[in-house]
């Protein structure tokens, strides 16, 4: 890693990453403050359910958009107008604390506006990062942005726990504009390159706004191997371990009343993260990237979900909670690493918005989904008939139905990763498509 880092644009990368990693642990900080102003204003979850869903959603649906500006304008410029964009709007929700009324709408729109505004940073530091990294050092370049996103997992909310009692949730939703201001000022002192222009390729003249948002689209497309990668990762996104984490929360407190005990679940995610992304950021991954996909979806079906349903005690939670973790990084930064080496410079912008716009769109469904099936179908199903089936397990259990959600999941979630196998587009993508 020393002597990657001795490359002149890896430095430039690494001090992009370290400014946006503690600009996103700032972000993780107000995130959790925000939530205890939440409880402590309405004394209901509903709040915060949608706050996630108003604070997720804006970014999905502008994606499309972001991709077009961001590789028609500097991404320089992008990344930093996307900072100060997320500075004001948390500035807006800091007055809305202080001033100490419960309108959530304005939390909420607020909420929507910080989430439009990063829609256009990550499509920008993504297609950012094969401008500065060579190619054999994608796999470790996206490793170490996992790294940071699993610090920021970790660290931020300990952290926030113990500012918000000390200096408030003002003060602590100030520290996130403090980590804004840090990330722009770091971002102002670098040199960030823009793709040079294709001219050998007459699909990347100036088209319209209308044609040019979907050219990224007919690049897809064309590629089978890149479409049904697509695709994959929007089945895996309405099964997979995103939805089912949501029912943690449920499962542990209906089988214990001791939260501490999600407590040293979420701290096993984080180190999952962690511990993953540092992996990757040594290693890089398998040469052939998607082996990593493959195996990282099956890991995560049969060892985090499944095993977490299978689970009753603590320390098989926190086993498949790590696991289930430690091999997001992985997953992430090989596919990561396959789109960034197969896309060309100039339609990246486009191509990886709508990379995330199709292959995101599936987790609020999932969202929406997972509570109502366990509460009105698995549930009750397993109070009814979990004692006269597979031994008394899990029925016999509190909880029963929660549990079986994430065994049902985990298992589609194995069979998806079996599925890719069967698809020779997807098999061969790393040989058969040219790197750019």
């Amino acid at each position: 890693m020393t002597a990657i880092l001795q490359l002149p644009q890896m430095r430039v990368f690494f001090w992009l990453w370290l400014g946006q990693s503690v600009s996103s642990f700032g972000s993780g900080l107000s995130a959790f403050a925000v939530g205890v102003w939440l409880f402590q204003k309405t004394g209901t979850a509903t709040p915060l359910t949608l706050a996630v869903l108003f604070g997720n959603t804006p970014g999905i649906l502008l994606s499309p958009l972001a991709g077009l500006i961001v590789d028609r304008y500097n991404r320089k410029i992008v990344i930093l107008l996307s900072n100060i964009g997320q500075a004001l709007t948390t500035l807006a929700l800091l007055l809305v604390v202080i001033s100490g009324n419960i309108d959530l709408w304005k939390i909420y729109l607020f909420l929507a506006l910080a989430n439009a505004f990063s829609t256009f940073q990550w499509p920008a530091e993504q297609a950012t990062v094969s401008l500065l990294v060579p190619s054999e050092h994608l796999g470790r370049a996206n490793g170490l942005q996992s790294l940071g996103e699993g610090a920021a997992t970790l660290v931020a909310p300990i952290a926030a726990g113990l500012l918000v009692p000390t200096i408030g949730i003002s003060g602590t939703i100030i520290i996130d504009m403090l980590t804004f201001v840090f990330g722009a000022l770091v971002l102002s002192a670098l040199s960030i390159p823009n793709p040079e222009k294709s001219p050998e390729r007459p699909e990347l003249k100036k088209y319209s706004v209308r044609e040019e948002v979907f050219l990224g689209w007919k690049f897809i497309k064309n590629h089978s191997g890149l479409l049904n990668m697509l695709l994959i990762g929007a089945a895996v996104n309405l099964t997979g371990f995103f939805v089912t984490f949501r029912l943690v929360t449920p499962l542990v407190l209906s089988r214990t009343s001791d939260t501490a005990i999600l407590g040293w679940i979420g701290s096993a995610f984080g180190l999952g993260m962690i511990s993953g992304g540092s992996l990757m950021s040594i290693w890089g991954g398998p040469r052939r990237k998607i082996l990593g996909v493959f195996g990282s979806i099956l890991v995560s079906g049969l060892f985090g979900q499944l095993l977490f349903g299978l689970g009753s005690i603590t320390f098989v939670w926190m086993v498949a909670v790590f696991i289930g973790s430690f091999v997001i990084p992985i997953w992430g930064g090989c596919a990561n690493a396959i789109w960034q080496s197969k896309t060309p410079k100039e339609l990246q912008g486009r191509v990886f918005a709508l990379r995330r716009l199709i292959s995101q769109f599936t987790a609020p469904i999932g969202l929406l989904l997972i509570g109502p099936l366990a509460d009105a179908v698995l549930q009750p199903f397993w109070k009814a008939h979990g004692p006269n089936l597979l031994g008394g397990w899990p029925g016999s259990l509190p909880g029963g139905g929660y549990a079986m959600a994430f065994v049902i999941l985990g298992l589609f979630t194995a069979l998806i990763a079996f599925g890719c196998v069967f698809i020779p587009s997807v098999r061969s993508i790393d040989d058969e498509l040219p790197d750019v």
